[in-house]
């Protein structure tokens, strides 16, 4: 939310900025009917990961998918700081994604993770969304890619040599860093 609130008030004399609130706020409201003030940033005061992970092959075939040109997953991770409201909001997008869109919305469990899918009517895009060690939100959007992180990923970044030779210690919480 910090990140966002000083984006928004500079967005407008930063060339540089990344997103332009206004936009962002305007399509998430026309697209789904959520309020990015009132239905996300209340339950986004902790850290914010954004992440692109390539599929494998054998997710894309186990899907019936191996078709699909899309190789990768944009994965957004949020640590919430108000769980039942950001069940809220998923719940909102579940039926939305239902209603709306006609996405098959199916809600699984892998190993004892409660993790919910919205399969395109289409084919091709995937999307997951649940939680991870308590109060990490997640969302995918792409490929299916899902088992590279949940439950648990198989090599956690932070096992990453180069991870810590790139990012400090101690990281500053106004800063946004970036590791590709």
């Amino acid at each position: 939310s910090r990140f966002w609130q000083d984006n928004a008030e500079n967005a407008d004399s930063n060339p540089l900025s990344l997103i332009a609130p206004k936009n962002l706020s305007a399509g998430l409201k026309s697209d789904f009917g959520l309020s990015f003030e009132e239905d996300l940033l209340p339950w986004t005061e902790g850290d914010v990961s954004v992440a692109m992970l390539p599929a494998s092959p054998e997710a894309l075939t186990q899907q019936g998918q191996s078709s699909v040109q899309l190789g990768a997953s944009v994965v957004l991770m949020i640590q919430a700081s108000d769980r039942p409201r950001a069940e809220k909001t998923f719940q909102q997008l579940d039926q939305i994604m239902a209603t709306r869109y006609q996405f098959q919305v199916e809600k699984t469990e892998v190993k004892g993770q409660s993790i919910v899918n919205w399969n395109s009517p289409l084919g091709g895009l995937n999307a997951s969304h649940g939680w991870l060690d308590g109060n990490v939100a997640f969302l995918s959007l792409g490929a299916p890619v899902r088992s590279a992180f949940a439950p648990k990923p198989q090599a956690p970044l932070i096992d990453n040599q180069l991870f810590h030779q790139t990012i400090p210690t101690h990281p500053n919480p106004l800063k946004i860093q970036l590791f590709i």
